[in-house]
């Protein structure tokens, strides 16, 4: 049965007492000691409904009381705001993906681990979601579109199109996974190759959309695309009772930052670990600097993950605000994970996946009773490459 949000405030039962909220009023006390016992059972957009309904000065206020520290940050609300809406305009697709618990991974860090199957997901990664929901903001079909990427942001900006009636152009650097770019010829997109690196690549695109007066898509540094990314913790949140900490691959830092701001919002205290490939960790550098940093471009089996961040990037205050902690991992690590996993569950997955969960590994001793998710990026890897992988050499 549908009813108004005070409504429902009139059939709460009865609540703990509320928290002090200074100079609120009692009957705001009332509404924020609410949202504090519903926010994570509330539909997602009642709950943003709800918070914005307050004057800007007392939703800052509410939001500096209460349990959620991070989201007083302007970068940070708006990350979440850029989350929940994506999530109202991709309730008509079917982009729920399955979490499997995997009590192997349990048994070694001590606690639960559960993996968060995105390489499932239509085109094989995450990247659908964001590509997606930057399609479903434009109103027009006429404009032209460019976007650039590595692979998965390609096919997720391919089927993206066709799923909205747009066209346009995919930008590729020279050094990308061949059996990502067959795939994405197949999609009968128009390709260019452009520059050594994601960073060229998207230079060469956002050129390109300036002179068209078109619409440049980013595979992270846009606010559509990154709340599309996002939807993934509103999706772990519904599924699993109990998370303590989420564990996901950082290239450009969409992925994390999206799901960070949806966990701090709805359970704060999650804690969101921030894996990297040793050889390309250009984020976690930038986040140690203090600024993002140029490294030189080292080969990865995290190809996903792999080149720079542009200057002006929306993700990088996101990630030194949201991600609790970093972690790098060596090429055999990420291997011996991705060997794992085909192990355990029959999963193919690409390296940026086995980034996470060598993460996970790497992080054992710090983790028992804990309940941890940990995200399977993509599965986008040619057979012969995969089995390259996790066969051991002579044999």
């Amino acid at each position: 049965m549908d009813y108004t949000i005070n409504e429902k405030f009139k059939r709460a039962p009865q609540l703990r007492p509320a928290p002090t909220y200074a100079g609120l009023g009692q009957l705001l006390q009332v509404a924020c000691n609410f949202l504090d016992l519903h926010y994570r059972s509330m539909p997602r957009t009642m709950l943003r409904c709800a918070i914005e309904q307050l004057a800007k000065d007392r939703r800052q206020a509410y939001l500096k009381g209460t349990h959620v520290p991070a989201l007083h940050r302007e970068a940070a609300w708006q990350a979440y705001r850029a989350v929940m809406e994506a999530d109202r305009r991709l309730r008509n697709y079917d982009l729920t993906t399955p979490i499997l618990q995997s009590p192997v991974l349990g048994q070694e860090t001590g606690g639960k681990a559960f993996l968060k199957l995105e390489h499932l997901q239509q085109t094989g990664s995450f990247k659908f979601r964001g590509a997606l929901s930057r399609m479903t903001r434009l109103e027009s079909s006429r404009v032209p579109i460019t976007a650039a990427s590595t692979g998965n942001h390609g096919l997720a900006m391919a089927r993206a199109l066709a799923e909205t009636g747009h066209t346009g152009t995919i930008f590729l650097p020279e050094t990308s996974e061949g059996q990502k770019v067959d795939a994405l010829r197949a999609t009968g997109v128009p390709l260019m190759i452009a520059g050594q690196d994601g960073v060229e690549a998207e230079q060469a695109a956002r050129a390109a959309a300036a002179a068209q007066l078109g619409v440049f898509v980013s595979p992270y540094n846009d606010w559509d695309v990154l709340g599309g990314q996002g939807t993934i913790g509103l999706e772990m949140l519904s599924q699993l009772r109990r998370i303590t900490h989420v564990f996901a691959s950082v290239g450009g830092g969409g992925l994390i930052a999206g799901v960070a701001a949806a966990m701090k919002a709805h359970s704060p205290y999650v804690q969101v670990v921030g894996c990297s490939p040793e050889a390309s960790a250009v984020m976690h550098e930038s986040i140690r600097t203090g600024s993002i940093v140029q490294l030189p471009v080292k080969p990865t089996l995290s190809d996903g993950t792999a080149g720079g961040i542009e200057p002006g990037s929306i993700t990088l205050p996101l990630c030194r605000q949201l991600v609790d902690t970093w972690i790098t991992v060596t090429e055999n690590e990420i291997a011996s994970a991705m060997q794992r996993l085909y192990e355990l569950h029959d999963f193919m997955v690409e390296g940026a996946a086995g980034v996470a969960v060598a993460g996970l590994l790497k992080m054992r001793t710090e983790l028992a009773e804990a309940h941890c998710a940990v995200i399977l990026c993509g599965g986008n890897i040619a057979p012969r490459n995969f089995n390259s992988v996790i066969t051991p050499p002579g044999q």
